[in-house]
């Protein structure tokens, strides 16, 4: 009778469990005939594209997100786009030891606060937080800590017309590089499309991808790399010879590979028409589908010299 206990409970536990997620099946019949229905389901797989989307026309989008560290210091960072893509602004600050909660919520009010100020009424701000996206639209009752940001940031977005959104941290990676640095900042910092942190480059290019042509894998790798690569070199002023050295390289060994690509299939090319006929056809296709292979990468390094070109704008 014990035994029999365990098994209605374990086989009424299942089937509760199923029927959570598939609602409109009905589950019959004996222990085996459920065990082989289980085993017939398949997983639903569920994914979603992260990048960061254009405003409307005549509209601006603002980023914000908040950052803590060990030791409870907080800092805001924040940027604010048009309907191109183009960099309008952007802060960053510390605001000393709060919550991540807090320092979400107040990378926001940052934000509303700049823009309200410069005359803009279609906003459209996103933030990483769900929490705080949910707090300001009302969704939730703020805890007494928030309630004067909160309440603060919803006055100022009822005067514009202001819409909050959630957004993935993948699609806010500039706004959290900036809250991560500012931590050690006092001082608010307001910045331009050409004085950018040299760490804060490469996520805002990646964020940017969109715009130009698509990049490749490597050039992907490179942009995220940057803001851990370059970061030291900023800090020991050495990035602004680093990036016209890259360049300078890249562009060397780009016009000697396409000279050597040339020559060699030149050299092909003659001693085909000296002899006039192919003497070994393995040899012959081999050489010509490396030569193919070689301009093929030619091409692939002139994609890098215009990738250095646009770093090299940021960069100043």
């Amino acid at each position: 009778v014990y035994l029999k206990r365990i098994h209605y409970q374990i086989l009424s536990h299942l089937k509760w469990v199923i029927s959570k997620a598939e609602c409109n099946r009905q589950w019959t019949g004996s222990w085996v005939d459920i065990c082989q229905q289980v085993l017939l389901l398949i997983p639903k797989i569920d994914y979603v594209v992260v990048k960061w989307h254009k405003p409307p026309e005549y509209w601006l989008k603002i980023n914000t997100d908040g950052s803590k560290d060990a030791e409870v210091n907080s800092g805001i960072g924040g940027i604010c786009r048009d309907h191109r893509g183009k960099l309008t602004m952007a802060f960053a600050s510390s605001i000393g030891k709060t919550s991540s909660n807090m320092a979400e919520a107040s990378a926001a009010l940052a934000g509303v606060e700049w823009r309200s100020c410069n005359g803009c009424n279609n906003i459209i701000l996103e933030c990483d937080s769900q929490l705080v996206v949910d707090l300001i639209n009302g969704k939730s009752k703020p805890p007494w800590q928030m309630q004067v940001i909160i309440r603060r940031i919803q006055d100022i977005a009822g005067q514009l017309n202001c819409a909050i959104r959630h957004c993935y941290r993948e699609a806010n990676q500039f706004t959290d590089a900036l809250a991560k640095w500012s931590i050690d900042n006092e001082e608010l910092l307001i910045f331009s499309h050409h004085d950018l942190p040299i760490f804060a480059v490469g996520p805002y290019m990646v964020s940017l991808r969109h715009k130009h042509r698509k990049n490749t894998f490597c050039e992907e790798f490179l942009l995220i790399a940057m803001q851990t690569l370059l970061l030291p070199a900023a800090h020991a002023g050495i990035a602004p010879l680093a990036l016209p050295s890259a360049r300078k390289s890249c562009r060397v060994g780009f016009w000697g590979q396409l000279v050597y690509t040339l020559v060699a299939a030149v050299i092909l090319s003659f001693s085909v028409i000296i002899t006039g006929k192919i003497t070994s056809p393995f040899t012959f296709y081999s050489t010509a589908g490396g030569i193919a292979a070689a301009f093929v990468s030619v091409f692939w390094s002139f994609g890098y010299i215009r990738f250095g070109g646009q770093l090299m704008i940021l960069q100043r």
